[in-house]
């Protein structure tokens, strides 16, 4: 298990690890109020394909597309705030943006995972 977060960036590993628990909570809603299952089963699937794109080993085709993913999860939450026609809560659709936002900001610079300095 422990090889499945990205052990070369700490902080690709984080994010990992936080979409990890979203994925969780979005899936238990999803179970839980049968009302927002459509737009669950999206945000289910853009947080697993975030934390498998995180991985060390991921193309960049495959990160490019995720960030296309968190970009339009973005606009649909945005949009669910400026109009209000949502079932969700204002605070609980700002905090799904800023993850994205942050999802998409980690992808798209990346981190660089700089080698520890070794004492002879």
């Amino acid at each position: 298990m422990f090889r499945f977060f990205n052990t070369q960036d700490k902080v690709k590993a984080t994010v990992q690890a936080y979409n990890l628990i979203v994925l969780g909570m979005a899936a238990y809603d999803f179970v839980q109020n049968p009302e927002t299952t459509g737009i669950k089963a999206v945000e289910i699937a853009i947080h697993a394909l975030t934390v498998l794109s995180l991985k060390p080993n991921a193309d960049l085709l495959t990160s490019w597309a995720v960030v296309g993913l968190n970009f339009f999860a973005m606009g649909s939450h945005s949009t669910a705030l400026s109009l209000g026609c949502d079932n969700g809560s204002d605070a609980m659709h700002q905090a799904h943006l800023a993850a994205h936002l942050v999802n998409a900001g980690v992808l798209l610079l990346g981190t660089e995972s700089r080698p520890e300095p070794r004492i002879a």
